[in-house]
Formats: C-alpha cells, sequence, structure tokens
C-alpha cells in the first residue's frame, strides 16, 4: 500500500503541477510558491518534533505501557500546540511584514497574495496538529491507515485541478482556500480514526516537567538537520 500510495502520488503531483500551472499562469503560480514558500520555511520545528513523538510512542508500545503512552501523547500534543503558538505569532508578525514589505508581487495581486499567506497558515497549522496523530498511527504500524489518508488526499488535490477550471473567481485565492479545506479533512480523518483505534490519543492536560523537557531535548538534536533542509528547498524561492 506504501508503495502504490508514493506512485499514486507522483503521478496525481506530476499531473497536478502542469496543470495548475497552466491554469494560474506563470506570474500567480510563482506568487503561490514564494508565499506559501514563507509558512514552510517553519515546518522544521514540526520536522524535529516528529520524529521525537513516533520515537517516544514505539517505546511505550514496546514496553506495553499503556499508562504512559497516554501521558506521552498528552504531553506531545501540548508541545504541538505550543508550536503551533509560536508558529501564528511569527507569521503573523514577520511572516506577514516579508510578505508585504520585501517579496517582489505586482500591487494588485497583493491582496491574494495576504490570502493565500492566510490561507497558507491554515493549513501548516492544522497539518501540524496532525503530526501526533500520524505518529501514532506509525508507531501502531498501521501503515494501510497512513496510505488510505494520503490516497484520499491525494485524490481530493486531483479533484481541485478540476475545479480551478470550472470556476470563476481569483483562482488563486480558490487554490489556496481549497488546499486549506483539504488539510482539513486529513486532520480530520487521523484524528476520527486515532480516536476510535487508539485510547491513549484522546487528550488530556497533564503536568509532566520531566518528560516535556526530554522530549523538547531530543527534538533538539534533529532541529538543526530538519532547519537546513528548509533553507536548501526555500532559498531557491
Amino acid at each position: 500500500m506504501l508503495y502504490f500510495r508514493q506512485i499514486l502520488i507522483m503521478l496525481v503531483s506530476l499531473y497536478t503541477v502542469r496543470v495548475v500551472l497552466s491554469v494560474l499562469g506563470a506570474e500567480d503560480y510563482g506568487i503561490y510558491n514564494v508565499v506559501a514558500g514563507v509558512v514552510t520555511m517553519f515546518s522544521f520545528l514540526s520536522g524535529a518534533m516528529a520524529t521525537a513523538s513516533m520515537r517516544y510512542f514505539s517505546f511505550d508500545l514496546g514496553k506495553n505501557d499503556t499508562k504512559h503512552l497516554k501521558t506521552t501523547f498528552s504531553v506531545t500534543f501540548q508541545i504541538y500546540v505550543l508550536l503551533a503558538i509560536v508558529i501564528v505569532l511569527l507569521a503573523e508578525t514577520l511572516g506577514l511584514w516579508f510578505v508585504n514589505h520585501k517579496l517582489v508581487i505586482p500591487p494588485e495581486r497583493m491582496t491574494a497574495a495576504n490570502w493565500i499567506f492566510q490561507a497558507a497558515v491554515v493549513s501548516f497549522l492544522l497539518t501540524l496538529i496532525t503530526t501526533p496523530y500520524m505518529a501514532a498511527i506509525i508507531a501502531h504500524e498501521n501503515m494501510n491507515v497512513y496510505a488510505y489518508v494520503s490516497i484520499v488526499e491525494a485524490g481530493l488535490k486531483l479533484g481541485i485541478v478540476f475545479l480551478l477550471r470550472v470556476l470563476a473567481y481569483d483562482k488563486l485565492v480558490v487554490y489556496g482556500l481549497l488546499l486549506a479545506a483539504v488539510a482539513l479533512i486529513n486532520t480530520s480523518l487521523y484524528r476520527f480514526y486515532c480516536h476510535r483505534h487508539y485510547e491513549e490519543c484522546k487528550f488530556r492536560f497533564v503536568k509532566d516537567g520531566a518528560l516535556f523537557r526530554e522530549i523538547i531535548s531530543y527534538s533538539g538534536w534533529n532541529l538543526f538537520g530538519a532547519a537546513v533542509g528548509v533553507v536548501k528547498n526555500q532559498i531557491i524561492n
């Protein structure tokens, strides 16, 4: 299923990129990639945390310690909420300033660019909150579920391409909003499955400073590599 998922996503991406470029035009397609890239630069934070989440979930599962697994999930989720708050503050201050004052965007497309920026922030926050649920699924080794949801996501993104062809509104704004809607559906699917099948994936406020610091410390080792990866991919934009 994972191989099928990867092949399908690759084929859908090859098709959708070509069509989206054709529908949006070179200028709007460039605006989307650059503006969304400003938000994507914060992904190194979630990337570093994702590895830590899977490691600690797998460790508790290996010990068959359900009680501690529940604590680990709740502490991890609290860290993601804090990350989300930090990213919103950075995006709505430095990010917004950068988009409006430093990026080279035609004046008549600034409104659309700001719509895209806000849609990208929403998409990113939804993806961030989804990460602990994805980590739980991978830790439980239910790879078929991970593959199925990814296939649904690819199908929805393919549907967006066909909608762009027929909708008469500003296609750049519509594209950003529809991608945010896909992120919302994706998050809902992961959350629904985890709540139904994994007892530990029901959030409760937990005060465990030692575990909090331990997970953050472990994530720190991945932070540098993740940050460099984001800079390498985004600096071209």
